[in-house]
């Protein structure tokens, strides 16, 4: 929710900062899996807790933790793609700008459905350590209608949601990353 409503109608769903905009979980022959994350706020967004920085962000449904010290800035972008191919490769093949970081994850997304949910650290818990995670983005995925059934091994992906479409523009007014397809080889 975006503020309390007690006993008043819901206001409406918190989104961000930090949502999944892109998700190729099926691609189609010598194709790669990846994960897009945008930063959707207009600050910088550490995907680590800041006064406990060994505590980060993590993606369940690929189960990545990202590394200490990483940071999102306003409007910006970040990949992580299955580790079938480095971010070297990928960023050659797909003509990512030097400006997105590229990440690798083990593992591989289900090729049917799926959940992909993004969480950040809560505050440790005082005499136990316990770190809570606290859900930041949730996308659950599915080869069949309403999803684009061109996303399942096709050269389609998913991007945003029902509730949630893709941006047209960033907070800082610079446009999205416009959506990987690999440089033709001709």
């Amino acid at each position: 929710m975006i503020s309390p409503t007690m006993g008043a109608a819901n206001s409406g769903p918190r989104v961000g900062p930090v949502v999944i905009e892109e998700i190729m979980y099926h691609p189609p022959t010598g194709g790669h899996e990846y994960i897009k994350l945008v930063n959707t706020s207009g600050a910088v967004v550490s995907l680590y807790d800041t006064l406990n920085p060994s505590n980060v962000w993590k993606v369940s449904g690929i189960d990545f933790d990202f590394p200490p010290g990483v940071q999102l800035t306003a409007g910006d972008s970040l990949l992580l793609v299955r580790d079938t191919i480095s971010p070297a490769q990928f960023r050659a093949v797909y003509n990512v700008p030097a400006s997105i970081e590229i990440f690798n994850y083990h593992g591989a997304l289900d090729n049917d459905a799926d959940t992909i949910v993004l969480k950040k650290p809560g505050e440790p818990e005082i005499g136990t350590g316990f770190v809570p995670s606290i859900v930041v983005e949730q996308v659950k995925y599915n080869d069949s209608d309403p999803w684009p059934l061109a996303a399942d091994g096709g050269a389609r992906r998913c991007t945003g949601s029902a509730t949630r479409p893709m941006p047209t523009t960033l907070p800082t007014g610079r446009q999205p990353m416009p959506p990987m397809r690999p440089l033709s080889s001709h």
